[in-house]
């Protein structure tokens, strides 16, 4: 009889080797290793569900489909995710063995290693019940899916309701009143002998008042239309560089202002759909621009990946203007907010609410450090994903 030090020694690698080998052997387990992307690397064991290196696991276990986030979120610490009772159809497209389908990730965290192991007898009733669960777990899944974005559209629609009945009347009551009192000048001078100059002078700067609200008017009409549209387009995810971007931003902008641009920091190349980035940075830099109140101001575009959040890239645009208040950090991200009205009344007024949209639809962040009472300038900190999934595009 061996001694109980010999029991208590863990067992060498040959030991655990020649019983990898045994299991597999005996068709009862079989192994697949996948790299980072899921991509089928090696196979040990009985194949009979007709798995090749180089497919994708989800191609090879259709069962796998609708769980890419969970395999996303295992690490070595995690407990395995156990798949019960899954059917496999061999390469002839026969109906093969039916069995238990486990995925953990090694203690590097590269890859991922599949078990599969033979169900050798399972009550029917049981084989029922465990596919009624997973029916019901992938029903759950999707209705909590739908939930979230039905509320997402009630909180759009919710949104418009206010804009359409509150923001849009706003340059509508100017051009009434503007029509009513250039009309009530025009009516006194029909009742008097007054020169008619006065009241058509007055009739000239009024039309001119009418005309630059209705442009107003226009501007917020067809930036409603384009905030909107965010999130819906289904772009093309691609390998975009911010840097050369913002180097095409920067050179469109040179020509009509005398601020030093500047680019610093570490810029990786993203995956990403290119057009709502371009139109957040471009966004951000021409405000900096536009409002900044000197002529040899700074503006500077800064990045490196964020180390307490791995998977985002942390974009930087600082100025040295006036700043912004405090009490403005949150309004100016809604729609029509302006600090000031009196000043650029070109601007629609939705340019940070598409950047916060445009933003959050691809599952980034931003926010805004200022405060001009202690000093100047401000930074806006924008988190983009370094690699953007097809469910948030």
């Amino acid at each position: 009889m061996p001694s109980s030090a010999a029991v208590s020694d863990a067992p060498s690698t040959d030991h655990l080797l020649s019983a990898l080998t045994a299991v597999a052997k005996s068709g009862l387990t079989s192994f697949v290793w996948a790299d980072n992307n899921r991509q089928i690397t090696a196979i040990y064991g009985h194949n009979d569900a007709g798995l090749q290196p180089g497919t994708k696991l989800e191609m090879a276990l259709p069962v796998l489909f609708g769980l890419e986030e969970d395999l996303d979120s295992l690490t070595s610490t995690s407990p395995p995710f156990h798949i019960p009772d899954v059917s496999i159809i061999d390469a002839d497209g026969n109906p093969s063995r039916r069995l238990n389908v486990s995925i953990l990730r090694p203690e590097s965290c590269s890859g991922y290693i599949v078990q599969l192991t033979a169900i050798m007898s399972t009550n029917a009733h049981e084989h029922e019940l465990d596919h009624e669960i997973r029916r019901r777990q992938l029903m759950e899944k999707d209705l909590a899916a739908k939930t979230l974005e039905y509320e997402r559209i009630n909180q759009q629609l919710a949104e418009f309701t206010y804009i359409i009945s509150h923001d849009l009347k706003m340059p509508l009551r100017a051009i009434r009143y503007l029509t009513e009192d250039t009309r009530s000048e025009l009516d006194k001078a029909k009742r008097t002998t007054q020169n008619i100059a006065v009241p058509l002078e007055a009739a000239t700067k009024a039309t001119t008042a009418i005309l630059t609200q209705t442009r107003r008017m226009s501007n917020m009409l067809l930036g409603l239309l384009e905030y909107s549209r965010v999130g819906r387009n289904q772009d093309v995810i691609e390998p975009v560089e911010p840097r050369a971007l913002i180097r095409e931003i920067f050179t469109s902008l040179k020509p009509s202002t005398t601020l030093n641009l500047q680019i610093k920091g570490t810029w990786p190349v993203l995956e990403t759909v290119r057009a709502p980035l371009d139109l957040v940075l471009r966004n951000l830099i021409d405000n900096a621009v536009k409002y900044h109140d000197r002529q040899d101001g700074n503006v500077t575009v800064a990045a490196r990946v964020d180390r307490q959040k791995p998977a985002f890239l942390l974009i930087e645009i600082s100025d040295d203007g006036p700043g912004i208040p405090p009490e403005w950090h949150e309004a100016i991200f809604e729609p029509f907010r302006k600090i000031d009205d009196h000043h650029h009344t070109d601007s629609s007024g939705l340019g940070l609410a598409l950047v916060k949209k445009s933003t959050m639809s691809l599952g980034g962040t931003i926010s805004v450090l200022s405060d001009p009472t202690t000093t100047r300038g401000t930074t806006f900190s924008l988190h983009w994903p370094l690699k953007v999934s097809d469910k948030a595009n």
